[in-house]
């Protein structure tokens, strides 16, 4: 075979190679029918402990469904699981709830992940927290403020802000 039409027969292959990858990726599956909502009461605020309660539902059955939070540094897990179980039934939320505490001002986010091995959805709670107020954003609303460079400094915590409880001491 000459060079010519090795050439034009490798461009040929190319082109049907692309447009396979083309409908594959128009044939993809639909959006997550999984849902996940967090929300923190009362306000985390630093040295207090909260409740962070999570709902997830699906519009499909399954014995498989898992839930998993992530915390990052700076929370503390007081009680609770990390990690849920068990059997999803159509369009019905479970609803699972752990205990954390904020140690110290952070602006950081928790992330919740679940669904089934066929599905599944990921979401995050911004915790913006101080030693006097609190605020949780869901990760779809919030947006991240870059201090100024003349904005000053969280002063450093006395050991006394933070609850006995929080500190894992009775």
């Amino acid at each position: 075979m000459s060079m010519a039409k090795r050439s034009i027969l490798n461009k040929k292959r190319l082109w049907i190679i692309l447009g396979l990858l083309f409908l594959l990726a128009a044939c993809r599956s639909p959006a997550s029918t999984v849902k996940i909502i967090g929300n923190i009461t009362p306000d985390p605020i630093v040295g207090q402990t909260a409740t962070l309660s999570v709902e997830m539902a699906t519009e499909h059955d399954t014995d498989d469904g898992l839930l998993q939070i992530t915390l990052p540094d700076g929370i503390r897990l007081m009680s609770g699981n990390l990690v849920w179980k068990g059997s999803l039934i159509a369009n019905t939320p479970i609803r699972h709830e752990i205990t954390i505490c904020v140690l110290y001002p952070i602006e950081k986010a928790i992330y919740l992940s679940g669904g089934s091995p066929k599905d599944a959805e990921r979401a995050n709670l911004y915790v913006i927290s101080n030693y006097d107020s609190a605020e949780v954003v869901p990760g779809s609303e919030y947006s991240y403020v870059q201090p100024s460079v003349n904005s000053t400094q969280t002063p450093t915590p006395s050991p006394d802000v933070v609850s006995q409880e929080c500190l894992g001491e009775s």
